[in-house]
């Protein structure tokens, strides 16, 4: 378990931090927050006490990244606020491949082409958290470094969210006029009596 603290904005609570020996330290760089801390003084503070890799920086549309990348080491993680789309456009519009080495791997299938290792071995983590944390940072990291990128991806996104929804209309229209389209006739009566059966006293009711 990952213990984060977030809004700080005093450096005696960041040193208390430190010192309890708390894993993430957040700041928040939004202007409309109560929490506000600026770029420098953020700055000042991550290379004072040489918390770079511990730092998440809180950022939105107003925080110029040619600025985070000027003020900031690579290390940092950095939060977009204000960004949420929905799984399954993200994995539509984004194609990767992940590298990873796996001591004594295990493949399943004839064809070998499936690792089903789920271990990377001794005291590394597991394949999963593995390449969970190394998309975490290091991809996100890489898309708030390279805007043209992480705008080519987004507007994908966008568009395969345009074509779920659209989609997702056509599906409820056609369902509501095949609901409409249903044949539904009041002289038809239910089949739980038989005309056939010689036993039940009502079969002749079964009959229009």
């Amino acid at each position: 378990m990952k213990i984060k603290i977030c809004g700080l904005t005093r450096e005696n609570d960041i040193e208390a931090c430190i010192d309890a020996g708390i894993d993430y330290l957040g700041f928040n760089l939004l202007k409309v927050s109560k929490r506000f801390v600026d770029i420098q003084w953020t700055s000042k503070i991550i290379n004072k006490y040489k918390i770079a890799s511990k730092s998440v920086i809180l950022i939105d549309d107003q925080v110029s990244l040619s600025d985070i990348k000027n003020n900031f080491d690579e290390d940092i993680i950095l939060q977009f606020y204000g960004k949420n789309y929905d799984a399954s456009d993200i994995r539509k519009s984004i194609v990767a491949a992940v590298s990873i080495k796996v001591m004594e791997p295990v493949f399943e299938s004839q064809t070998k082409t499936k690792l089903g290792s789920t271990e990377m071995g001794g005291k590394l983590p597991s394949v999963r958290v593995y390449i969970n944390e190394f998309l975490k940072t290091k991809l996100d990291n890489f898309l708030h470094k390279n805007q043209e990128v992480s705008e080519a991806i987004q507007r994908k996104i966008l568009q395969a969210e345009k074509e779920r929804k659209e989609l997702s209309g056509i599906r409820k229209l056609a369902k509501e006029r095949a609901k409409k389209a249903s044949l539904h006739n009041k002289k038809l009566r239910d089949c739980r009596i038989h005309f056939g059966d010689l036993k039940e006293s009502k079969r002749l009711d079964s009959t229009l």
